[in-house]
């Protein structure tokens, strides 16, 4: 578990998008792993933040 994310199972998230990466290819595994991040509820990294 995650201190920072607690709700996020990233020990396992992560060694399956490595996997999956195998499988499926770079992109579409982050897209992936972007996709069950997202839904558990965390905001992409800078959101909310100007560019500029």
């Amino acid at each position: 578990m995650s201190p920072n994310f607690p709700e996020i199972a990233i020990a396992q998230l992560i060694p399956a998008t490595v996997e999956r990466a195998w499988q499926v290819g770079n992109l579409q595994a982050l897209e992936e792993f972007e996709s069950a991040i997202l839904s558990v509820g965390v905001a992409p990294v800078g959101a909310g933040f100007a560019n500029g």
